[in-house]
C-alpha cells in the first residue's frame, strides 16, 4: 500500500500484476486445494472492506490514541484518550459521522446487499481502489492525518490522481472476472427464482 514512510505509487503491485496474482491464487485454491488469502484479491472472503468498525471488521488506534478507519486509511477525527476523558467510549467512535459515512459507502457498494447486486469485491478498498470516494469522505468530515507522511499524501495531487487511475484500471481488469465467477451465477439464480414466483402467482390467479 502506498502510505507511510517514503510513500510512492511506483512500488505498488500494478493492476496487471494484481490480475495475474488473482488468477494464480485461484489456481492454488481450486486446483491444488491450498487454502490461502491475501490483502490484494481475497476480499470476497471477508464480504468486502472491513474498515470503519463494520460488523465483523475493525478500526485502528495508533500509539497516540488517534482512531482511523484502517491502518491503511491514516486519517482520524477522534482520539480515544480524549474521548474517555470526556466520558465517551468505543460507541462514540463507531457512531461518529466519519465512520458512519464509510460504512454507508460499504453498504451501498457491496456489504450486505442482495447476492445478485454486490459490487466488485475484488476491488473493495476505498483508499486504494476507490480513492476519490475516500478523499471526499476525509475532506467532508475534516479528518486529520495521523502522521507527517499521511499529511504529505493528502496534499499531493499526483498521489490522488495516480490512485484514482489505479483503481479504475484494476476495476476494468477484474470486472469480467467478477461478473463471470461471482455475480453472474447469482443474477442467473435470482432471475430463475423471479420467473418461478411469477409462474406461481399466475397459476394461483387462474385458480381463483
Amino acid at each position: 500500500m502506498p502510505i507511510g514512510r517514503s510513500f510512492t505509487l511506483d512500488l505498488m503491485v500494478t493492476p496487471e500484476q494484481r490480475q495475474r496474482m488473482y488468477e494464480h491464487e485461484q489456481y492454488l485454491i481450486r486446483e491444488r486445494k491450498i487454502f490461502m488469502a491475501d490483502f490484494w484479491n481475497s476480499c470476497p472472503v471477508s464480504n468486502g472492506c472491513i474498515a470503519g468498525g463494520r460488523p465483523g471488521g475493525y478500526f485502528y488506534i495508533d500509539w497516540n490514541g488517534n482512531i482511523s478507519p484502517c491502518v491503511f486509511y491514516p486519517y482520524a477525527v477522534d482520539n480515544i484518550i480524549k474521548i474517555y476523558k470526556e466520558g465517551g467510549h468505543i460507541n462514540t467512535v463507531l457512531t461518529s459521522p466519519y465512520f458512519e459515512a464509510i460504512r454507508k459507502w460499504q453498504q451501498e457498494y457491496s456489504y450486505n446487499k442482495p447476492a445478485d447486486q454486490v459490487g466488485n469485491q475484488i476491488v473493495p478498498c476505498p483508499i486504494r481502489d476507490h480513492h476519490l470516494t475516500a478523499y471526499e469522505i476525509i475532506t467532508k468530515h475534516q479528518a486529520q492525518p495521523i502522521d507527517s507522511e499521511a499529511a504529505a499524501a493528502l496534499k499531493d495531487k499526483g498521489y490522488h490522481q495516480g490512485l484514482a487511475a489505479y483503481g479504475n484500471k484494476a476495476a476494468e481488469l477484474t470486472e469480467d472476472i467478477w461478473e463471470k465467477e461471482y455475480i453472474g451465477p447469482e443474477k442467473k439464480q435470482a432471475a430463475e427464482e423471479m420467473t418461478k414466483d411469477r409462474l406461481k402467482q399466475a397459476t394461483q390467479a387462474e385458480l381463483r
